[in-house]
């Protein structure tokens, strides 16, 4: 993908590229430790009847390498890069980490949003004072590193042990430990709400702690 740059926080930028034209446009935003290149056949096959967009986020892929951003922060990074590449008529496509920022974006700016598809994502039910506790001892007991080694290659191999996939997933995503654990940690507002979800957790330790309401949007 042939990638332009957009600033969206002081000292970031955020790389994305974009092909085809048709309303409504698709922007499509990767999962943890993923890039825009993810999205390559849904490119490939959708360019011919939509406009389509993809981007990295910050930490990831070509943007800039970061050591701490927020959930907030990076629901602003879709929305700048929205309101550069796809200003009109779009539907917000998420995988899994970008499920949960999507709903930001969505939530901070849902003017022109004609859809929101949620792929891989996660809900909890239940109270949120106690689901936060047993997210945060998921990522706690065995380490940080290696819960995140552990998701990334389950999600991509069924072979999670096997040395090129453990190599491998920090190199491509360009994260680093802290940069990583500071988007896994964004306090949640508690008191925004779409109609789809909310959040449930006051430490977004999974990264798409969002907890199912009556008329949920997705399965």
């Amino acid at each position: 993908m042939q990638a332009t740059r957009t600033a969206v926080l002081p000292g970031v930028e955020v790389a994305h590229a974009s092909a085809g034209s048709g309303s409504p446009a698709l922007l499509f935003v990767h999962g943890f430790a993923c890039a825009k290149e993810d999205w390559q056949g849904q490119f490939d096959h959708l360019s011919a009847s939509h406009r389509c967009v993809a981007l990295d986020l910050p930490g990831h892929g070509e943007s800039t390498r970061v050591q701490a951003c927020s959930m907030p922060q990076l629901a602003q990074a879709v929305n700048a890069v929205r309101a550069e590449a796809a200003p009109g008529p779009v539907v917000l496509v998420g995988h899994s980490l970008g499920v949960r920022i999507i709903i930001d974006a969505y939530l901070a700016a849902p003017q022109g949003v004609a859809g929101i598809v949620l792929v891989d994502g996660r809900f909890y039910d239940g109270d949120p004072q106690e689901i936060a506790p047993r997210i945060a001892a998921l990522v706690d007991g065995p380490g940080f590193d290696e819960f995140a080694r552990s998701s990334f290659t389950s999600m991509f191999t069924s072979a999670p042990t096997r040395p090129s996939a453990t190599a491998w997933w920090p190199a491509r995503a360009g994260w680093t430990r802290c940069s990583a654990a500071a988007c896994c940690s964004s306090p949640s507002s508690g008191t925004r709400r779409a109609a789809a979800t909310r959040c449930a957790a006051s430490r977004c330790r999974c990264c798409t702690c969002s907890r199912r309401t009556s008329t949920p949007a997705a399965a």
